[in-house]
């Protein structure tokens, strides 16, 4: 569907754009009556691009291997139906106590300790934290008008997808302000807004994305075009907070932090 899309880059003349409307009038008209009835499940893998630990000693390296080798189980589910989908992230079964508490500390490493809620008809996600035993839902709307999409497409498994891309700008725990380019190849053989965390709002389900040093990809893709697929909805209790007072109570929790710790190093 999307070789219709890849000369429209080319095209200038007036009678031309008239035919692109039609064209891309006729394909959403496509992509809504396949979306109506589709719902599935999509499995997920996440790895991170390999660093050098040559400086850490014995013991981290040991810790870090440990919380890389649970890392392996992190199993990533996104279901769908035609309104909505949830994302999270499956726990296995018969963990010890050890390596449960690697495969937390592998979740918060990887960026998997949230639950998503996506709302097509609302075009907002929510996502769900848990902080201190105090359920929050922080809701942000989807755009991708920030996104650039590109011409350049490859083949992933079974699929042709194409590349979009952004850099976003952000500040690390060290309050040093970084660049980072997130990217991402969708594919619309399957005509879905869908994808990983908050990767949605694409003409096309999600295939891969590589965030910064996260790589996140489709291990496998079950379609029930039935659409009885059950999707869970976001906690009734929780407190709901809009994506800016969550910012902002994360910065003024980062402040007493610091506090905090400059007073503890002061008495040492």
């Amino acid at each position: 569907m999307y070789n219709i899309l890849k000369p429209l880059f080319l095209i200038k003349s007036k009678n031309q754009k008239i035919i692109i409307i039609c064209i891309l009038f006729s394909m959403n008209n496509l992509f809504e009556s396949y979306s109506q009835n589709i719902s599935g499940l999509v499995t997920y893998s996440i790895h991170m691009k390999k660093k050098d630990y040559k400086n850490k000693s014995q013991k981290v390296k040991k810790i870090i291997d440990g919380v890389n080798n649970q890392a392996e189980n992190l199993n990533l589910l996104l279901s769908f139906n035609k309104e909505k989908s949830f994302f999270t992230c499956i726990e296995p079964m018969h963990l010890n106590k050890k390596e449960k508490i690697l495969f937390n500390i592998a979740k918060a490493k990887y960026k998997v300790y949230l639950n998503y809620y996506f709302s097509l008809r609302e075009r907002e996600y929510i996502e769900e934290i848990d902080l201190g035993g105090d359920i929050f839902l922080i809701k942000r709307k989807t755009n991708i008008k920030d996104w650039k999409l590109t011409n350049e497409f490859k083949k992933i498994g079974n699929y042709i997808c194409y590349k979009a891309v952004r850099n976003i700008t952000f500040t690390n725990w060290k309050k040093e302000v970084k660049v980072k380019e997130q990217v991402v190849w969708f594919t619309q053989s399957i005509p879905i807004a869908y994808g990983p965390m908050g990767f949605v709002g694409f003409p096309g389900l999600v295939i891969k994305v590589n965030d910064g040093e996260l790589i996140y990809e489709v291990k496998r893709i079950e379609l029930d075009t039935k659409g009885k697929n059950i999707i869970k909805s976001p906690p009734v209790k929780g407190i709901i907070l809009s994506q800016e007072s969550y910012e902002e109570m994360t910065r003024n929790s980062s402040a007493i932090l610091n506090k905090k710790m400059k007073k503890r190093s002061r008495f040492k």
